[in-house]
């Protein structure tokens, strides 16, 4: 059964890395790492297991129907695992899937999105003000 990644799938098996499309990163949350590339199709037993968790697409009927997952849970899968996959820290979850942030910089400040909301500076200090 076949899947298709949707993601950089790591490879840190070392018997593996001289295989045809297994590369190194060189950039992204992943430098430096053996990966499989999104767009590579796997033909493995275990293939739906990467379907359902948001991980591959289905490559073939018979990953499919194994998977069995509904277009609503895929697409909720989905998601979760490109927030996995951007490195996103779990309380930002919500902050990604809204679009506010797309990741982080090197020096783990937000990189802002499309619906990125500015932090007010003075936030912290509207209590003080009122005695």
């Amino acid at each position: 059964m076949k899947c298709k990644y949707l993601y950089d799938v790591t490879e840190p098996r070392k018997e593996f890395w001289h295989l045809p499309g297994c590369i190194i990163r060189e950039d992204g949350p992943l430098i430096g790492q053996h990966v499989w590339p999104a767009g590579t199709i796997e033909d493995h037993p275990g293939a739906y297991k990467l379907v359902r968790n948001g991980a591959a697409e289905p490559a073939d009927d018979e990953c499919r129907l194994k998977a069995a997952i509904t277009t609503k849970d895929f697409e909720r899968a989905k998601l979760h695992n490109g927030a996995l996959n951007a490195g996103i820290q779990p309380e930002d979850y919500q902050r990604y899937f809204d679009g506010e942030i797309l990741g982080y910089d090197t020096e783990g400040n937000d990189i802002p999105g499309p619906n990125y909301i500015k932090p007010d500076e003075d936030e912290d200090d509207d209590d003080d003000d009122e005695d």
